[in-house]
């Protein structure tokens, strides 16, 4: 073999280090420079191999790990630059070869600054996503009520628990799916959209339960009746505390989970002011639109005012899709919360294509401007990897509403638009989907 030239070792070590050395016949120090690149890249292959490129992203929401492939992305710049460096003779090299050896060289860095960059945007944004439980409120004790009598909105409760540990492989796994109109801030957001998502691995079932947002007289599991619309229970307990000991979120969850009967296991919190910027970054959803929706009055701004689109399948962008998400005139407040549960299924299908990670910086601040947990960083990837189980799954969607699991509410002057649900009916359906895991069943 002739010695290779030192430009060419250099672009050989800017392929990969250790190759330019290599070719100068320097055949033990190439190898030493080429294995730590080669022993991140079969790492890497194993972890994609063996948990799939979904859950290796969730992995990477852990500040712990995030912060430690940083460093490593960074001394493997580092190392990099230096094979480069190395393989044409600094001192030695003419200032030419030089001058093409600091260009190898910048291009190694700014790659490296992007990946590490990347990485950084995974730490900031679990550190924004996830809502610690809250800690240092005390248990509020029992209240006895009078037969009839309700209480304010709201009423006593019990402080939330550290966080429930996630269920086992084979064992049910429910989330509560909140979406808030905060678009005037958060105190006064309502939740519009309650979702419970309830996976059942023993039997590959995925159930998809909506309570509409007009749904009004709920019985409290803490005693009394709520009498406004459940879409304000959240905002009265941000605004009266003393009454809702269990915090906001806190009194949300143990409310549908007692009306629902199932244990909620976690909950995910999507804020419609950036949603848009979320479906945007992932470059849109594909749904099937099962019926035309038309709402002349949807305000996208207040120069553009109306929303149509007709049934059959269609690419909605973040505008649209937020639109179709949220219009309620010319349909139903049901058909709605239908549309709702196809976005949320489209969205997850949209971030399986492999092609969607190249905007990975986009796609983290759009996650971060609209999503909030209570799911611990840590055990995000054994989440995912439910989520990737019920992807094949048989999905029920459900909307608890008229006539079949409520009523309309009568005032003075006849019906409202505010429901009120069938417990009875409620009870049935929860013994008919969850079995032995219902609070109802015997």
């Amino acid at each position: 073999m002739r010695t290779t030239r030192p430009k060419l070792a250099a672009l050989l070590s800017f392929i990969w280090p250790g190759l330019g050395q290599a070719g100068q016949r320097r055949l033990w120090r190439g190898a030493v420079q080429a294995l730590p690149q080669l022993l991140a890249l079969v790492v890497l292959l194993l972890a994609l191999v063996m948990v799939g490129p979904l859950v290796l992203v969730a992995y990477l929401f852990n500040p712990v790990l995030s912060l430690g492939l940083f460093i490593a992305l960074s001394l493997l710049g580092v190392w990099h630059a230096w094979s480069i460096v190395d393989a044409i003779g600094w001192r030695l090299g003419a200032t030419s070869t030089r001058l093409w050896a600091t260009s190898l060289v910048a291009v190694v860095f700014v790659v490296h600054a992007w990946l590490g960059s990347s990485v950084l945007a995974f730490y900031q944004a679990g550190t924004v996503i996830y809502q610690p439980p809250p800690t240092g409120i005390s248990p509020s004790p029992g209240t006895s009520l009078a037969p009839g009598q309700t209480l304010p909105p709201g009423g006593p409760g019990q402080t939330d628990p550290p966080g429930p540990p996630l269920p086992g492989a084979d064992d049910r796994v429910t989330v509560l799916l909140v979406g808030i109109d905060n678009t005037h801030g958060d105190a006064l957001a309502l939740t519009d959209t309650l979702i419970v998502a309830s996976f059942d691995p023993r039997n590959g079932s995925l159930v998809m339960i909506s309570l509409p947002r007009d749904t009004a007289r709920l019985p409290m599991y803490s005693g009394g009746t709520f009498l406004p619309r459940v879409n304000q229970l959240r905002q009265s307990a941000t605004r009266y505390p003393e009454l809702y000991p269990d915090g906001p979120m806190g009194t949300l969850v143990n409310e549908m989970s007692y009306l629902i009967g199932v244990q909620i296991d976690y909950y995910a919190i999507v804020g419609i002011a950036g949603f848009a910027q979320l479906i945007d970054a992932v470059g849109g959803v594909d749904i099937v639109a099962e019926q035309s929706v038309d709402d002349p009055g949807y305000q996208f701004s207040p120069t553009e005012v109306g929303f149509f689109i007709d049934a059959g399948p269609h690419h909605l962008d973040g505008k649209y899709a937020t639109a179709y998400a949220r219009s309620r005139h010319g349909s139903s407040d049901y058909a709605r919360a239908r549309r709702q549960q196809q976005i949320l299924l489209a969205l997850r299908d949209r971030l399986r294509d492999p092609f969607v990670y190249m905007n990975i910086p986009g796609i983290l601040n759009g996650v971060a401007a609209v999503v909030r947990t209570n799911a611990p960083l840590d055990r995000w990837p054994e989440i995912v990897q439910i989520a990737e189980r019920s992807r094949d799954a048989d999905t029920r969607h459900l909307v608890l509403s008229p006539p079949r699991y409520a009523g309309h509410v009568i005032g003075d002057f006849g019906p409202t638009s505010m429901t009120q649900l069938d417990m009875d009916a409620v009870a049935e359906l929860s013994i008919e989907l969850f079995g032995s895991d219902s609070r109802y069943a015997p």
